[in-house]
């Protein structure tokens, strides 16, 4: 048992070895510049992103334990610079590498008081940008025995002169992005908008101003069916806010909402109408329906009742339906005479309608006056006088007693 148990704390001790072994993390790269754009809920101060003018330095972290030198190479061209604090240790990394020798002998080794430092880059000035890759080299333990070298990552440094927000490919999310002399770069991706809302791309690659500091706000818009907009702006192209009995909802144009979901609104007729109170058996007249624009597109039917007060009749043939536009349906309808009242004992007949649009229930009936149709008269020998039951529009009410003889008459 005993025995079992140094074997465990054996392993437990190795493995704290190994975890805090690795723990050590590789030299790197770390940049520092003040500009930050906090607007998102997050700033670049540490990114290498910075806008023309701008500070920006940039240094090691994580160094070697016992480094003597570090040397730099700026801008992707090669070690640049070295830098060492102490001349005895630059001697002793000299005499085993094969790149410093010849390096130092240019003038290009510096002595420094401390590596903690870090070094200025040119930014330019607004309107300028480019990138450039940084790397570094460290040597360390020089003349111990356990002399070495390692290179970081390569690490690129930005100065840009253009910043924009950038739906992404699936337009849930959007990216900050920053143009650089020949490509973009991404300053935070995966910006999200919302539950109720999406990146739109009317509202993106919008201008941050000539310092990238201008935030022109967030390039998201509601969805369809979505609470609280304010305005139209709010929603998508081709939707509106739907402001309807106290609910702020974003519909698609020519919908609204109806209290669970945008549908299109139902049509309301206003007024249907004649064009005229009195006609002649046969004449065209003209039947009008005003609606709201939800009507638009809508089929309306037309049925015309000839009015008896008790019983009304129907019409031999009703006029052809007509499809609203602009607010209007209008038709045409020949007018029919007949024998008016109960049993046909009445005077001349009366008629109105009923304009309906049957996919939204919605009908109308015509306003007052009633359409009253005659027979026109029929006075062959124009004396005046007519004949039959077609007297009522003639000069005279008598019956003619010859109308083909306008000497013969009453």
């Amino acid at each position: 048992m005993r025995k079992g148990f140094t074997k465990l704390l054996f392993f437990a001790f190795l493995f704290l070895i190994l975890i805090s072994a690795g723990a050590s993390a590789a030299p790197y790269i770390d940049f520092d510049d003040d500009y930050d754009y906090k607007d998102n809920g997050y700033d670049g101060n540490d990114d290498g992103i910075a806008w023309g003018g701008d500070y920006l330095d940039q240094g090691v972290d994580s160094k070697l334990s016992g480094t003597d030198i570090i040397c730099y190479d700026w801008c992707g061209g090669g070690i640049d610079r070295c830098f060492y604090k102490d001349e005895d240790r630059l001697n002793k990394c000299r005499k085993w590498s094969t790149f410093l020798p010849d390096f130092c002998a240019k003038g290009t080794c510096d002595k420094t008081s401390s590596y903690s430092g870090d070094w200025a880059v040119p930014t330019g000035s607004s309107g300028q940008a480019w990138t450039c890759p940084v790397q570094a080299r460290l040597y360390a333990n020089c003349g111990t025995g356990k002399d070495m070298w390692q290179d970081t990552a390569v690490d690129n440094y930005y100065i840009i002169n253009q910043r924009e927000y950038v739906c992404d490919s699936k337009g849930g999310t959007y990216s900050d992005k920053g143009n650089y002399d020949s490509g973009w770069v991404t300053l935070k991706s995966g910006i999200s908008c919302g539950n109720k809302k999406g990146c739109d791309t009317s509202k993106d690659e919008a201008s941050f101003g000539s310092k990238g500091r201008s935030y022109p706000g967030e390039p998201c818009s509601m969805f369809d069916g979505e609470y609280d907009c304010e305005d139209n702006k709010d929603c998508f192209p081709g939707s509106h806010c739907s402001e309807v009995a106290g609910w702020d909802y974003c519909c698609p144009d020519g919908t609204d909402w109806d209290g669970s979901k945008c549908a299109a609104p139902k049509c309301s007729i206003n007024k249907a109408y004649w064009d005229r109170s009195e006609a002649f058996e046969g004449e065209q007249v003209k039947l009008t329906a005003d609606g709201e624009s939800s009507c638009n597109g809508k089929t309306a039917d037309f049925v015309i009742k000839e009015y008896d007060g008790i019983g009304d009749d129907d019409v031999n043939s009703n006029p052809p339906s007509k499809t609203f536009r602009n607010g209007k349906a209008e038709t045409y309808w020949n007018a029919e005479w007949q024998a008016d009242g109960l049993f046909g004992l009445g005077d001349t007949p009366e008629y109105y309608f009923w304009v309906k649009v049957s996919e939204d229930n919605a009908e109308k009936k015509s306003d007052e006056p009633l359409l009253v149709v005659k027979k026109p008269c029929i006075d062959s020998d124009n004396d005046g006088y007519g004949i039959g039951g077609y007297r009522d529009e003639c000069e005279y009410s008598g019956l003619d007693c010859n109308d083909n003889d306008k000497s013969i008459n009453p």
